[in-house]
């Protein structure tokens, strides 16, 4: 019986210990990330770039940028003012419909019609591509009381997904849902705070997903049969300086463009290395979403927020609530449109 006990005191301290280890390494990587940021300027093995207004868009909440190569614009949200807009690039020319007085955290185009996904505060909804035809097509019955749907884009499958958030500040009471092709809403995650980025890897194997106030990109082996995630693991790990990580793009190379609320730039990284490999600035402080567009989805589009910026800030960041956009030297993947 000692024996049994001193066997299973031992367990419990090799437990212990290995718990220790993994929070020291995470401690480590936060600063390193931390004193890497620091450094950006004097090193020359991050690459730095700098965004300039693409259109004074004026959002009090930009979010969920999607590049629709079949119709060479860009859709984003503007979910504070219940809005829906679109941009051409070409002919400087963007386009607005509201959403039925509803808050809308994300939308995604159809590609063969025309025809939107729209992620509104009490559930999905389905729109033309002018906001005069909308009608709901799924009731999410977990969403509770001050909650609503925020980010999401669809899988490789065409598979929708949205999570939520709760809008009094309780944290872990959200979901992240993925839409059925039958039109069944399935909860894939739950325990969340604030439902944000999302993204598949090239190889449709992987899929990457923020909650924002983790500070975490989480991965998942992803199966594109089926839409099963499993095995969760941190793979970046943001420092506090660099700001929230919100919306986020994934290049041609799977490295991550992650806006970060309240730090006024993009971040890129390498989720298979833990590695940032380098920044956007934004000229505004709130930096919410980005998606590669443009003939050969080299353009970065950034989506922007007023919300949470005090008169001083405004004044420093005139421009936020605007849309951007920087040339890179990466170029990204079609987004998957909804099926």
């Amino acid at each position: 019986m000692e024996q049994s006990k001193s066997i299973c005191n031992w367990k419990k301290k090799i437990t212990t210990v290995k718990i220790s280890f993994l929070k020291i390494l995470c401690l480590i990587v936060t600063i390193y990330n931390s004193l890497i940021i620091n450094s950006i300027g004097q090193n020359s093995n991050i690459k730095i770039y700098n965004a300039t207004l693409s259109l004074k868009s004026n959002c009090q909440l930009g979010e969920g940028a999607f590049w629709d190569s079949e119709r060479k614009k860009l859709w984003f949200v503007d979910i504070e003012n219940s809005k829906v807009l679109s941009f051409d690039p070409i002919k400087k020319q963007s386009l607005t419909f509201t959403t039925l007085g509803k808050k809308i955290g994300t939308m995604v185009p159809s590609k063969k019609e025309d025809q939107l996904i729209l992620g509104l505060e009490d559930g999905i909804y389905q729109s033309n591509l002018t906001g005069t035809k909308i009608k709901k097509i799924a009731n999410v019955t977990q969403l509770g009381l001050n909650q609503r749907l925020n980010d999401g884009k669809c899988d490789p499958g065409g598979r929708f997904w949205v999570g939520s958030m709760n809008t009094d500040n309780k944290s872990r009471k959200s979901n992240l849902f993925m839409l059925t092709p039958e039109g069944k809403i399935v909860s894939k995650l739950d325990s969340v705070s604030i439902s944000n980025g999302i993204v598949w890897t090239k190889d449709k194997r992987k899929m990457f997903y923020i909650d924002t106030p983790t500070r975490q990109v989480k991965s998942f082996d992803y199966d594109n049969k089926t839409g099963m995630i499993s095995n969760q693991k941190v793979a970046i790990q943001i420092a506090d300086s660099l700001g929230w990580p919100d919306g986020m793009a994934i290049d041609e190379n799977d490295n991550l463009w992650i806006g970060m609320w309240g730090g006024s730039c993009i971040t890129i990284w390498s989720p298979e290395r833990n590695m940032l490999l380098g920044k956007v600035n934004v000229p505004a402080k709130n930096v919410t979403s980005c998606a590669f567009g443009g003939e050969n989805k080299k353009t970065l589009y950034i989506t922007t927020a007023k919300q949470g910026l005090s008169s001083s800030e405004l004044a420093e960041y005139p421009l936020s609530g605007c849309l951007f956009e920087v040339q890179t030297d990466e170029s990204g993947p079609q987004m998957t449109y909804w099926k």
